[in-house]
């Protein structure tokens, strides 16, 4: 039995919804989100358009990464950050992350879930190179729920709520107090659905 004395000051860790889109309509919500479209805003025109989903295209052009993507308005703490879509490639090439929506430029940053054909993969992108983690997560299931897991070496993929993969970048490449972003390579477009994110308060 402990005698030791007991601490009158208890903590309690609360998980929050910071943000959710089941993209129900035709007119993205611009209090969530910033789209960024070579093709027109809106979300009925170009290459992020929506309708009860939100479809993708184009946005890779060469080199040049995060053209056409849709961008939440808030940056998040990494502190307990959980960011879940359904997403469904149609043969594009999705990108869901967690950082700068053009992560392959000096100075930027991010975690990417990313489908290629059947493969499902972890990336992580730093200052302009990938860096140390393009890491298979197994097989893509079309329609499936793809979340990413902010851990303190990284982040880990799970897919309908089982893990598939844990990217470690190294301690100089992790990603904090960013926005996440939603995009695809290729002209054909991929779909993404019921976007969710939560993060961890702990109570004083």
């Amino acid at each position: 039995v402990g005698t030791g004395a007991v601490s009158s000051t208890a903590t309690a860790t609360v998980e929050y919804v910071m943000l959710t889109d089941d993209f129900t309509g035709t007119i993205i919500d611009t209090n969530k989100w910033v789209e960024t479209d070579t093709g027109g805003d809106g979300g009925t025109v170009g290459n992020v358009q929506q309708n009860g989903s939100l479809t993708v295209a184009n946005s890779e052009s060469g080199t040049d990464e995060g053209l056409n993507a849709l961008v939440s308005v808030d940056s998040f703490d990494d502190n307990g950050l959980e960011l879940s879509a359904k997403i469904t490639s149609n043969g594009g090439l999705p990108l869901f992350g967690y950082g700068d929506r053009q992560w392959n430029l000096a100075g930027n940053k991010a975690y990417i879930i990313y489908i290629s054909g059947s493969t499902l993969m972890g990336l992580t992108w730093h200052y302009g190179a990938m860096t140390n983690s393009n890491t298979s997560c197994g097989t893509y299931t079309a329609g499936a729920t793809y979340t990413m897991k902010i851990i303190s070496t990284g982040f880990e993929v799970y897919k309908d709520d089982v893990l598939q993969c844990t990217v470690t970048p190294g301690d100089g490449n992790l990603v904090d107090n960013k926005s996440i972003f939603l995009e695809s390579n290729g002209s054909t477009a991929s779909t993404y659905d019921d976007v969710y994110v939560t993060g961890i308060y702990t109570e004083p």
